[in-house]
């Protein structure tokens, strides 16, 4: 069976993949699993449109249930389907308030060019985080920085506040410093199975920070890329909600050992994948897509929804990058994040976990 939207950087095939081939996969109860994604996902999309989530929660019980009955219920599906209905409730309170679909209408990022003398103060700081040796700065006081401080007023929040229906305020920010000669181990793993293994999606639907380039960025220094389009893209936000799950909060590791592999593929298919995507995909996937990579001189500025976009933060691999990363804080977000945590205790209330066993001469019983 077809699941609803999916987008391709969702098409999780882990089993045909060279470095999952040792792998049991678990493919019990596939069809009607993704049956009732199916049903969960149209349940969600018709919430958005009525702006109305009790009958899309009923859905999600009932068929969540029924996905945790044929796992034998298993605590990790059990697990998987509270945090799952947690993130599915914050999503739909994100995205009842977006004024539109996406952050850019021409692209899947807005740029912008700064003139190089309003990044006077972050490029001494930078001078210093590299002098210590160390790869982020300390937090990074915009408000101390008034020049800079009001270019982002007057460019970059009304871009954020015009999309996502909400204020944006008091950005944090911070200084990366990364090059090949100093941190390249670091990262190696990340590219051992793949070189687009660092394709992924941010965990926040609030993940929308500035980068600026405090120095000239070509190829070989790091330079950020987004996978065109896909965030534009046919998304199924029920399997985006499993998988982050999983990925954010359950299982969390950028290393993906044999022993995590096998986690996963002992996993009902519907929940096999992750939010590095780079990772759990074949390489022709995205090397089937169009990536634009944003090279450009100092004072390049990129704004994208890390949430929505394919990305991926540059890794240099002879030159070095020097980069401001500006984040804007959003009130609602604690609204947002409360109704999440209720969500996620609907699960719990509605579907209780199974009862712990203790031994009662010798035979093993259910707690009373």
């Amino acid at each position: 069976m077809a699941l609803l939207g999916l987008h391709p950087c969702q098409r999780f095939n882990l089993e045909e993949l060279p470095n999952w081939s040792e792998c049991q996969f678990n493919d019990g109860g596939t069809g009607p699993n993704e049956e009732a994604v199916n049903d969960i996902e149209g349940a969600f999309r018709e919430a958005l449109q009525s702006h109305s989530l009790l009958r899309f929660v009923k859905v999600y019980i009932a068929r969540g249930r029924g996905i945790l009955e044929r796992s034998g219920r298993d605590p990790f599906v059990y697990a998987i389907l509270g945090e799952g209905l947690s993130r599915m409730v914050g999503y739909f309170f994100v995205f009842i308030r977006h004024h539109r679909d996406s952050l850019s209408a021409s692209g899947s990022a807005v740029t912008w060019q700064i003139e190089p003398s309003l990044l006077q103060r972050a490029r001494a700081i930078a001078d210093e985080v590299e002098k210590s040796g160390k790869e982020v700065s300390p937090y990074y006081k915009l408000s101390e920085d008034p020049p800079l401080d009001l270019w982002v007023r007057k460019n970059v929040r009304p871009v954020i506040e015009s999309y996502v229906g909400s204020r944006a305020v008091a950005p944090h920010a911070h200084i990366r410093t990364v090059s090949a000669a100093r941190f390249g181990p670091d990262w190696q793993h990340l590219y051992a199975a793949n070189p687009n293994g660092y394709f992924h999606w941010d965990e926040s639907c609030y993940s929308m920070p500035l980068i600026v380039y405090l120095d000239d960025v070509h190829l070989q220094d790091g330079p950020y890329s987004v996978v065109e389009g896909s965030d534009k893209w046919p998304r199924n936000f029920t399997i985006r909600a499993f998988t982050q799950a999983i990925s954010c909060k359950l299982l969390v590791t950028n290393h993906f050992d044999a022993e995590y592999k096998q986690k996963i593929a002992a996993l009902p298919r519907v929940f096999r994948g992750g939010e590095m995507v780079g990772a759990h995909l074949a390489r022709a996937v995205l090397d089937e897509q169009p990536i634009r990579t944003m090279t450009g001189p100092a004072g390049t500025a990129v704004l994208s929804d890390g949430f929505s976009v394919v990305h991926a933060g540059g890794h240099p691999t002879t030159g070095r990058r020097r980069a401001l990363f500006i984040a804007h804080r959003y009130p609602r977000k604690k609204l947002v994040d409360v109704y999440s945590r209720l969500g996620g205790l609907w699960w719990k209330l509605r579907v209780p976990p199974e009862k712990p066993r203790f031994a009662v001469n010798g035979a093993s019983r259910r707690a009373m």
